[in-house]
């Protein structure tokens, strides 16, 4: 018996020495590893101060590989916005012969810089290009004043050759003090616009609400080119109202710009230069139209208050009588001649009176909803109705109304083409003699 009782303890005795020791050991690793970086576990302001220093290098590596100076490439302000879908950058769009505001993000790494940015338009092969029937080139340039570690925005104005329709724009920053360059861009490919394609800007408190005109017959013409494209008259921006606007600062740079939409636009918003390139702009051809019953009261006392054409008055209601004159003048006929798909709103629409000012009129066929003023070549038009409400983008005959009341553009004919090279529907003007 004492032989087996002695024999029993044993395992336990041992399991209970192995197990004494592996937990000294643990101990033992535990202490060591608090000990080796200064007890940095147990004191949390040197775990602190080692990560703050370790994060410091790591910025400081960083920063070595960045270059002295970051430079975007340039793209026309007007088409900023515009989304190459492809590619997912910004369409570079441009008309030859005109002068196009540009813009593009500057920074320097090292140290605040005094800088000159200059751009250059180049042909399709890279090569520097003079101005037609001269042997000179044109260079814009301008100050950058760059403070370390601060991007910057640039805007700058570049003429595009009328001669060119494939063509890039290359960009560099060079030293004041010295001339020599810190920083360049390789050449960008930009798109030149048709001469017949303008730029179409709205600004509004809510934009999307606008979407609708970059599909309108009268934007985007249901006639096909050779390659099958549609031939788009005007290029759609659709800008906030609540921020700055991509409008241009000089007069110089909105000759590819045909018509303006103002919904609630915050007119805090334009610089004095955009104010008064816009002006010019009227005077020389622009059209402005804007939706009377939200804006017309917030632009009073404004820039643009003495070239309003009307006054808001009390609010009213439109019924389907008063709508009789957009039926009778817009509304398409059938092969008979009558009438179909007249405006027939479900309820009364909410507008204003609008008070028509000295030199103003109604537009025609709009019975006093639209009323416009000219102001020099160009002119502005409101309206006493919601220019978005979902009734009127809906009735067939909107993009009539669109075309002749609002743009004031000639009136088209539509057919049908089918022959070896088009087939579906085709627009002309009508009048135009020409193919």
């Amino acid at each position: 018996m004492p032989a087996a009782f002695a024999h029993s303890r044993s395992p336990r005795g041992a399991w209970s020495r192995l197990g004494a020791f592996a937990l000294a050991c643990l101990l033992l690793a535990g202490c060591w590893g608090c000990s080796d970086d200064g007890s940095a576990a147990a004191d949390p302001q040197a775990a602190a101060k080692k990560k703050a220093e370790q994060d410091q290098k790591d910025k400081q590596d960083q920063d070595r590989d960045k270059p002295d100076v970051e430079i975007s490439r340039v793209v026309p302000l007007l088409s900023e916005s515009l989304v190459e879908t492809s590619q997912g950058q910004s369409l570079a769009l441009a008309k030859p012969g005109h002068w196009t505001a540009a813009a593009q993000q500057v920074k320097a790494n090292r140290d605040d810089l005094e800088a000159r940015a200059t751009v250059e338009v180049l042909d399709a092969k890279g090569e520097p290009r003079p101005l037609t029937d001269t042997s000179y080139r044109l260079v814009s340039s301008r100050p950058a004043v760059l403070a370390k570690g601060r991007q910057k925005r640039i805007e700058t104005e570049v003429f595009v050759p009328e001669d060119l329709d494939r063509f890039q724009v290359a960009a560099r920053l060079e030293r004041v003090s010295t001339g020599s360059p810190v920083g360049a861009t390789p050449p960008t490919p930009w798109r030149a616009m048709p001469s017949y394609q303008y730029f179409f800007i709205v600004l509004a408190k809510d934009p999307a609400q606008y979407s609708f005109l970059k599909v309108a017959d009268a934007v985007r013409a249901p006639h096909e080119d050779e390659g099958g494209r549609f031939a788009l008259h005007y290029r759609v921006v659709l800008a906030d109202g609540d921020q700055p606007p991509p409008l241009p600062a000089s007069v110089l740079q909105w000759t590819s710009v045909a018509h303006l939409w103002w919904d609630e636009a915050n007119v805090d918003r334009l610089s004095p230069e955009q104010q008064t390139a816009l002006v010019d702009w009227l005077h020389w051809g622009g059209r402005l139209a804007i939706n009377g019953p939200d804006s017309l009261d917030k632009l009073r006392g404004t820039f643009l208050d003495p070239y309003l054409p009307a006054e808001s008055g009390k609010t009213r209601e439109f019924t389907v009588d008063d709508l009789a004159p957009l039926n009778k003048a817009w509304t398409l006929r059938d092969a008979t001649g009558q009438p179909r798909d007249l405006l027939r709103p479900v309820k009364p629409w909410s507008g204003v009176e609008l008070k028509v000012r000295p030199g103003a009129a109604e537009t025609p066929g709009t019975g006093g909803l639209l009323v416009e003023r000219s102001v020099g070549s160009g002119g502005i038009v409101v309206s006493a109705v919601q220019l978005a409400q979902r009734e009127l983008l809906n009735w067939p005959a909107y993009d009539s109304f669109l075309n002749g009341a609002l743009l004031r553009r000639p009136p088209r004919k539509f057919r049908m083409e089918d022959s070896d090279f088009l087939s579906g529907l085709e627009a002309d003007w009508i009048g135009f003699k020409g193919r």
